[in-house]
């Protein structure tokens, strides 16, 4: 029989709200609904949280809530990304004040050169960092390698999660795996081959819904993953084409949130 060794399931969480304002209620339930099904931490206002929408106060908001109900239960990574370099500081100075598993920073959102204001987020932040590589947000650019070879031996960042949907690029970036820099896949199609290839995690925004079919798939030996997989084809694939819209409505039918209205 193959090992079993189990990884991480990440979900990054929508975003509830309810007549334009944070549904708190609606997150709640969301965090209960996951913690129910026993998914290994939650990750606030990445992509799918819409953090381009939401103000510093409406992060501030969201995060608060989480760590009093989650806190100790669950890991928290906080999604700290934002076009003005000044509310991406203060979003961190805000974050070591409180307990959180890591600050999420993606280096090119809003700024094709923004190598260098990496740097000098990850100084500022006293809680470990995960590098979040999404070129849809980064007009199309990519991280290069040599970026993420000197990152992978700095003692504060700990993981790259991946969106590109480029497994060419996530191939060679599974070189810089190690227990001290762990790299997650974000995208439901690769979700078997990237199991094979060793990936420490995923982070699926279909956790939202499917927390406990993605928990299945990340402590099974690789083997019967497959066969799972298999089996379930047809819902996978629905998975995979799934959006933040939709998953909003599901979650509505679900009875976990009020109103599937999107960030604006």
């Amino acid at each position: 029989m193959a090992e079993k060794k189990e990884k991480e399931l990440i979900v990054p969480i929508i975003t509830p709200l309810y007549n334009r304002k944070i549904d708190l209620e609606g997150l709640k339930k969301l965090i209960d609904h996951l913690i129910i099904n026993k998914v290994d931490g939650v990750f606030l206002m990445g992509t799918t949280g819409e953090f381009f929408h939401h103000t510093l106060i409406n992060k501030i908001k969201v995060l608060e809530y989480i760590l009093k109900f989650a806190s100790n239960r669950m890991k928290i990574w906080v999604g700290v990304s934002s076009k003005e370099y000044g509310e991406c500081e203060m979003f961190i100075d805000y974050c070591n004040k409180h307990k959180v598993d890591a600050v999420v920073i993606t280096p090119l959102y809003g700024d094709s050169k923004g190598y260098k204001k990496f740097d000098c987020l990850v100084d500022k932040s006293i809680n470990p960092v995960i590098i979040y590589h999404n070129p849809s947000i980064q007009e199309g650019e990519y991280l290069d390698f040599g970026f993420i070879e000197k990152w992978s031996k700095h003692e504060k960042v700990i993981g790259f999660k991946d969106s590109s949907a480029d497994e060419d690029y996530f191939s060679l970036l599974m070189k810089y795996s190690k227990d001290d820099f762990k790299i997650y896949q974000g995208k439901e199609k690769f979700i078997h081959p990237d199991l094979i290839k060793g990936v420490h995690g995923l982070v699926i925004a279909n956790g939202n819904i499917y927390p406990k079919l993605l928990k299945f798939y990340t402590y099974q030996p690789v083997e019967e993953v497959f066969f799972e997989i298999l089996k379930k084809r047809k819902s996978l694939t629905h998975l995979a084409k799934s959006n933040i819209q939709k998953i909003k409505k599901k979650l509505v039918e679900m009875g976990i949130i009020r109103s599937d209205e999107l960030a604006e």
